[in-house]
């Protein structure tokens, strides 16, 4: 909706991988949803915490070719929208998550042996489903090198 484009244009979030204080009031209410790393140790979450800084980023990545733009934002790792209070902002994040989790732009995937699935990871909100750890599992990732000439990539900034 032309509201939602206007109030998320130029707007920048502030992520942090695995916080325990995610913006979204969904990841909020389901906070043992949130995908957060298993660490054996505070060593390791240290770790983990040192090679993960906070980011911040566009909200929205625009193709530098054709102009289109697309949401570019996480449930589990956005913590706060620059420039917005706490409130103003968590409002927006989930006007713009209840939006794009509206059934007709939902795609789920009924699994067969061989399927082959392909998608733009920074323009596609995903997740799985739980599966049975019982079952044998195999699941390969390939990661393509966008040109962002061409493409929209995400730029953060500390």
């Amino acid at each position: 909706p032309e509201d939602l484009k206007r109030a998320v244009d130029g707007k920048r979030a502030r992520c942090k991988y695995g916080t325990e204080d995610p913006l979204s009031s969904f990841m909020r209410a389901n906070i043992d949803k949130n995908f957060r790393r298993e660490t054996n140790s505070q060593e390791e979450t240290a770790e983990i915490d040192r090679q993960t800084p906070e980011v911040v980023h566009d909200m929205v990545l625009r193709n530098p070719v054709t102009g289109d733009g697309s949401l570019y934002l996480s449930p589990n790792h956005t913590t706060a929208i620059e420039n917005m209070s706490e409130a103003d902002g968590r409002a927006l994040f989930d006007a713009l998550m209840d939006h794009a989790l509206q059934p007709e732009n939902i795609y789920t995937h009924d699994w067969r042996n061989g399927d082959v699935l392909l998608w733009d990871n920074s323009r596609l909100l995903h997740r799985r489903e739980a599966f049975d750890g019982r079952v044998a599992r195999l699941a390969k990732r390939t990661t393509v090198y966008m040109d962002p000439a061409y493409f929209a990539v995400p730029q953060a900034s500390a």
